[in-house]
């Protein structure tokens, strides 16, 4: 027996179309904004950690020349060194640590574990006073809230039928939002990677 009435159907396939419409904007939109802070965070990171491993590149350069001089395999040194002069070229910006709040707080009733990632992997740490209590009061209220992530076989078969009957009707819309989030986050890391550049000396 179906799970889903027609009138569902309908209304998602409307939402999903693959002529697109504002409600899909907008979910691109949030997801570009979500993954740009998650990667922005990661790198942001990963250019601190260049920074601080610029003793051992120049080490390495020094004890060993040929590395130092052969295109590609000197590329970590170099950027080592950069990192090390310029540790404020990558940043987070307001806007990135108010998105890390968000999805640490979205994260932490869905997913535990990954809400304790995101927050080990620095992207609260950030963030002021008052939006650590804010995220903190969020938080609690979350975990007290949160049901249980095991799944019962008859749960598991409800899921199941329903994926298959909803399927068709919101696969043309998602793949167009898919492609759609491709293009803006491409776009948004291009522009953001020419920002940082831009920073550097001579940029």
């Amino acid at each position: 027996r179906a799970s889903v009435d027609a009138a569902t159907k309908d209304a998602l396939a409307l939402v999903f179309s693959a002529k697109g419409n504002y409600l899909q904007e907008i979910l691109v939109d949030e997801a570009v904004r979500a993954a740009d802070a998650l990667s922005r965070n990661a790198m942001t990171q990963a250019w601190r950690v260049l920074g601080a491993n610029a003793p051992v590149a120049l080490a390495l350069g020094v004890l060993a020349p040929p590395v130092a001089l052969v295109p590609g395999l000197n590329l970590p040194i170099l950027l080592s060194l950069i990192a090390a002069q310029n540790n404020g070229v990558v940043t987070l910006t307001l806007d990135d640590k108010r998105n890390l709040a968000l999805l640490r707080s979205v994260a932490t009733l869905v997913a535990p574990d990954f809400a304790a990632r995101l927050r080990e992997g620095g992207g609260a740490g950030s963030l002021n006073r008052s939006e650590r209590g804010a995220l903190n009061r969020v938080s609690s209220m979350n975990s007290k809230a949160s049901p249980t992530n095991q799944l019962t076989a008859e749960e598991v078969r409800r899921v199941t039928q329903l994926v298959t009957e909803l399927g068709p009707a919101v696969a043309p819309g998602a793949r167009r939002m898919t492609n759609e989030f491709i293009t803006q986050f491409s776009k948004r890391v291009v522009e953001r990677s020419r920002e940082d550049f831009g920073k550097l000396p001579g940029g």
